[in-house]
């Protein structure tokens, strides 16, 4: 192994550990966005869809991208979250369910801690 081999890990590292404070830092408001979403997934009309199809998307995103900067219980967490939203019957979310994943996406961030 170089000097320039080890340059690049450094630099790597530097940018792992940069996006893991960024993800953190942002964590308490992506998951109040994300409850809003699961708020208006229970909801009538086409916005109910919009917002569910929002919100799995998203949980999605969190659930691939937390491991990769060392996050493997956050991204576990994100993917079981996801998983159960994809058991419930297409349209709009019951009143029931959409409050649940409100309160399990509220303790969300504490995985992160």
């Amino acid at each position: 192994m170089d000097d320039r081999d080890d340059h690049v890990r450094k630099l790597l590292a530097e940018r792992i550990a940069a996006a893991r404070v960024r993800l953190i830092g942002g964590l308490p408001d992506r998951m109040a966005e994300f409850a809003a979403l699961a708020e208006a997934a229970a909801g009538d009309g086409p916005e109910a869809q919009a917002a569910r199809d929002a919100l799995t998307r998203g949980l999605h995103g969190l659930a691939g991208s937390a491991p990769t900067i060392g996050l493997a219980a956050l991204g576990a967490r994100a993917r079981a979250l996801e998983a159960a939203l994809a058991t419930q019957p297409p349209g709009r979310l019951t009143p029931e369910f959409s409050a649940g994943l409100v309160r399990d996406l509220e303790q969300l961030a504490s995985v992160a801690s």
